[in-house]
Order: structure tokens, then C-alpha cells, then sequence
């Protein structure tokens, strides 16, 4: 498994006063999670929060699925303590 994130940014051009919209993606294993217990610790915190359809648009996988990363998260996040 993998975990994508991304950067958004808004940036104003000084000369033509235009908007420039960048995004910046970042992909690492799911373990990398375990340098950063407290990454872990609020990712499962989101994914808690999240309704169905939101986790079902980002292709979060069947509830079975979300929530065996639930608990890979939560084993991280209490290491880490």
C-alpha cells in the first residue's frame, strides 16, 4: 500500500496580478508512517471522520479494507507512544 499526498498551493503573479494554482504529489510506502507515529495517529483520526462517499471518491477500498488500515494505523500510532 501506498500513501499519496498533496501540496496545494495558491500563489498571486506580482506583475499581471494572475493566480497560479500548483500541486505538489508526494508518494511513499504506508510504512514510512512508522518514522512519524503522530502522522499515523491523525490519518486514522480523518479516515474516522470521513463519510462513506468521500472515502469511496479517493478510492479508499471496501469498508473491510478501510478499516484493516485502521487498524495497521492504530498499532503505528500506539507504538509510537
Amino acid at each position: 500500500r501506498w500513501l499519496r499526498t498533496e501540496y496545494e498551493t495558491f500563489t498571486r503573479l506580482p506583475r499581471s496580478r494572475a493566480i497560479l494554482f500548483t500541486i505538489r504529489t508526494l508518494t511513499e510506502p504506508l510504512g514510512a508512517l512508522c518514522d512519524t507515529p503522530q502522522a499515523a495517529a491523525v490519518l486514522a483520526a480523518s479516515l474516522r471522520g470521513m463519510p462513506p462517499t468521500l472515502a469511496a471518491y479517493k478510492g479508499l477500498g471496501s469498508a473491510a479494507e478501510v478499516e484493516q488500515l485502521l487498524e495497521y494505523l492504530d498499532e503505528v500510532a500506539e507504538a509510537g507512544r
